[in-house]
């Protein structure tokens, strides 16, 4: 913590996440309280469904001579690249009002 200080305005704040919450979380804002776990798993499959029924039979014909388990290495490096940098930011972004609805 006194390592952290000295790169901070302030005190850090540390927060553990567990689970999928890590990818719930949204860029410049105030750290919140992840989402239901049966909303994060729905929006996750949104992001898992379509690259996992996509990604292996594209790259299954990008890459013919190459061994199926070479080929499973690459497509589940995309997914999980994809997921992480591309997907779920932009899920966590579309469904937000879902996600965290406001308090009436």
């Amino acid at each position: 913590m006194a390592r952290l200080r000295e790169l901070t305005e302030g005190d850090p704040h540390i927060s553990e996440m567990e689970g999928l919450a890590g990818w719930f979380t949204l860029p410049d804002q105030p750290a919140r309280k992840p989402p239901p776990k049966p909303k994060m798993a729905l929006v996750t499959f949104l992001g898992v469904y379509p690259l996992t029924s996509i990604l292996p039979p594209l790259f299954k014909k990008l890459l013919p001579g190459w061994h199926p388990l070479a080929v499973n290495i690459v497509v589940t490096g995309m997914v999980v690249a994809l997921l992480t940098w591309v997907v779920m930011p932009n899920l966590t972004k579309l469904f937000r009002k879902w996600l965290w609805p406001e308090p009436h």
